[in-house]
């Protein structure tokens, strides 16, 4: 059987991450099997789709990789082709017009709750006469039209990650398949194009398990084959509830703006609910399609750990090249205003040394522009709260000695270096007592990069100068007057 899969986001919002790992569970199964990965967009929900949501979910599949190599197809183009199967299954009685008004169905919910039974349409308008039905429409009313569902049928499915479940048609009712403005609903529409588009394996998520049993009757009705299921565990957060829409970070766009490399986030999703039989954690996309099986596929509950995701990112992070490494962050710089367009060529190769200092530090992109803010400001902020730990006469004396020898060095970072120390043993003092403070003057921070190194891609009269306002800060931190 050729492997055919297929994605179908429905553009009513941005794409989710555990979207983003049934997309790509599909497309390493379909890469796998020398299949076809097929995007599919379900769109008929008029009045939540949005064009917005469309173009965000489209680049976001990019910007990871995802491929596709059919479509995409959308359902709101397909529209007679669900009119022709709707109209074949009404033409054999295995659907039929209903005219309830939705003030009529709430009055039967209603009643339903109040008796405790079970809420499920009573099948009013199955044998409507022509004569009511008239009257229905002569009133206005646009009718849906309903799935008969048969009665005392057992179905089951082998499910590719679950193994074998079984349902009862005793639980279903006769369910909409037709929208009253002719719009198909999700699982009529579904059925028809994953025959259309023969596809032959629907891998998705398990809250899509309900849904499984109308599919299976609308197959049994048309006579086809079904695809083979695979249902895909939920992901919970760190404290093992459901990964919540509404608290931290679960749109794909966000990790993206965040500064996640698409590779460590693919690498990241792979492993929610996967378990390749050799017990690495990070793949390669290469290796992930070539050990990529359904039957390693777990059905219990993925946990998402975002400080394992942070560290894998910054793994990925450190195989970068520098110039890969520059080009990466150049976006974020953009974004924070340190970097203007007219002077991006000529700046790259001045910032490239300076933002090799941080590959081995960040975990997220984003974390750079705010760490490394120093260096492209031409004045930086001192905190005199900070400032107090070296409220100290003779540190300034040192250091009015120390600038000196800075000003006649190399200025390479391994002299400045060799400088500092020794002029700390001279003084009988250890090398922090002056490095720390240095980084300070340097920075406005307290963790840095190698504080020789910054001080090199700082330049050095920015950085004597830097040194200078220290000094003369701390001077009038001890003498206000």
């Amino acid at each position: 059987m050729s492997v055919r899969v297929r994605f179908a986001p429905s553009p009513t919002g941005r794409l989710h991450i555990g979207s983003a790992r049934t997309a790509l569970f599909n497309w390493l199964f379909a890469r796998h099997e020398k299949g076809a990965f097929v995007l599919r967009i379900e769109d008929t929900d008029r009045e939540r789709s949005r064009k917005e949501y469309l173009d965000t979910i489209l680049s976001d599949l990019v910007w990871l990789g995802l491929t596709w190599d059919e479509g995409p197809y959308y359902q709101s183009l397909r529209l007679s082709l669900y009119q022709e199967f709707a109209r074949s299954l009404l033409d054999s009685g295995k659907a039929y017009y209903c005219y309830c008004s939705p003030a009529e169905l709430t009055l039967k919910k209603e009643k339903a709750i109040l008796e405790k039974q079970p809420v499920k349409y009573d099948g009013t308008c199955r044998m409507l006469s022509l004569k009511q039905k008239s009257a229905f429409e002569s009133e206005g009313r646009k009718p849906v039209l309903r799935f008969l569902c048969p009665e005392n049928v057992k179905l089951s499915v082998e499910d590719a990650v679950r193994g074998k479940v079984d349902f009862s048609s005793e639980v279903l009712d006769d369910f909409v398949i037709v929208k009253s403005d002719g719009f198909p609903v999700y699982n009529f529409a579904c059925v028809i194009d994953d025959h259309d588009l023969k596809i032959s394996h629907v891998l998705r998520g398990e809250e899509h398990l309900s849904n499984t049993p109308r599919q299976l009757l609308l197959y049994r009705a048309f006579d086809w084959i079904p695809p083979i299921f695979g249902h895909l565990s939920i992901i919970l957060d760190e404290n093992r509830k459901k990964l919540s829409k509404r608290e931290g970070s679960t749109f794909l766009d966000e990790f993206r703006e965040a500064g996640f490399l698409p590779e460590a986030l693919l690498n990241f999703l792979a492993l929610l609910g996967w378990a390749p039989k050799e017990n690495k954690e990070k793949l390669p996309l290469e290796d992930m399609i070539q050990r990529f099986a359904l039957n390693g596929i777990i059905k219990s509950p993925a946990i998402f750990d975002f400080k394992k995701l942070e560290w894998m990112n910054s793994q990925y992070i450190r195989e970068l090249t520098p110039e890969q490494f520059t080009e990466a962050v150049i976006p974020f710089l953009k974004k924070a205003g340190f970097l203007p367009e007219k002077e991006l060529k000529e700046e790259k190769n001045r910032i490239l040394p300076f933002i090799s200092l941080y590959q081995e530090r960040i975990k997220k992109l984003k974390d750079f522009p705010e760490q490394a803010r120093f260096f492209f400001l031409e004045e930086i902020d001192l905190d005199l709260s900070v400032l107090k730990k070296w409220d100290k006469p003779e540190l300034i004396f040192l250091f009015e000695e120390l600038l000196g020898k800075i000003r006649n060095s190399s200025f390479r970072s391994e002299d400045l270096e060799k400088a500092v120390r020794e002029f700390a043993d001279l003084k009988g003092i250890k090398a922090g007592d002056l490095i720390h403070p240095l980084r300070y003057f340097l920075t406005g921070q307290e963790n840095s990069p190698g504080i020789f190194d910054v001080m090199v891609s700082l330049g050095k009269e920015k950085a004597i100068l830097r040194i200078e306002k220290g000094v003369l800060t701390l001077k009038r931190l001890m003498n206000p007057a």
